[in-house]
């Protein structure tokens, strides 16, 4: 009688064991395709990666008294409902304090004229520091422009909020910078710069300075995100051949 297996007979039970040890097997591959494949995924993904190895532009805010009758209402060109003018936009500005300054679509200029003035309510004239109401209508292919000198009080009443109306940022600068603590707030976040009417006075939130600093983490999320690519790479190619 020989000695080799492989002469005796397969058995029903033999061949179920086999097919489910294999079964068994590729089920076990397909599980671990899938793992790796989420893992990758969640590697080279939000919030694990994060905003990317991109420079970060850092904002810097400062909340700053406003004298309505001094120079310090002149930082009010930051909120967005002001800006400064020059050139040609502030001649026409001038103009349109004494008549209605009035152009069509068609000449040369007007569209800077519309794009700095439509989206504000004053502006500063550059170089005279003089503030100017202003009230643009485009009516077809007619620009209208009409103009009134403001002084200070003025200003500032159209534009100051209280701070409970403020957004939440600018609120908490403020409340940290009365009570003696940080006047400053540095964010990646833009805030909205606001004039604020409170018990002490006028005080404005403004910007300050802006500034691109290197990310820190940037060689540790170019790392994350290549082992998250190879990894969702490497699991893809292993479910499919399962």
């Amino acid at each position: 009688m020989s000695g080799d297996d492989s002469d005796l007979p397969v058995t029903p039970e033999a061949l179920e064991e086999a097919e489910g040890d294999s079964l068994l097997s590729a089920r076990t591959k397909r599980v671990l395709a899938v793992a790796v494949l989420v893992l990758g995924l969640a590697l080279a993904a939000p919030p694990a990666f994060g905003d990317g190895p991109d420079a970060d532009t850092v904002y810097t805010y400062e909340a700053v008294p406003v004298d309505p009758d001094g120079r310090s209402v002149g930082v009010l060109v930051d909120l967005p409902e002001a800006t400064y003018v020059y050139g040609d936009v502030a001649e026409a500005v001038v103009s349109a304090e004494n008549e209605t300054y009035e152009r069509t679509t068609a000449e040369a200029g007007t569209r800077r004229l519309v794009d700095t003035l439509e989206p504000v309510r004053f502006v500063r004239e550059s170089g005279q520091g003089r503030f100017y109401r202003v009230d643009l209508t485009v009516d077809g292919r007619t620009i209208r422009l009409d103009s009134d000198r403001v002084d200070g009080e003025t200003l500032v009443s159209a534009l100051a909020v209280s701070p409970s109306e403020a957004p939440d940022r600018v609120r908490s600068l403020y409340e940290s910078a009365s009570a003696g603590g940080d006047t400053q707030l540095a964010t990646k976040r833009p805030v909205t710069p606001t004039l604020l009417d409170t018990p002490e006075g006028y005080v404005a939130v403004v910007t300050v300075g802006q500034e691109t600093r290197p990310d820190p983490r940037a060689t540790e999320k170019v790392l994350m995100l290549a082992l998250g690519l190879v990894l969702t790479f490497a699991g893809a190619v292993a479910y499919t051949r399962v």
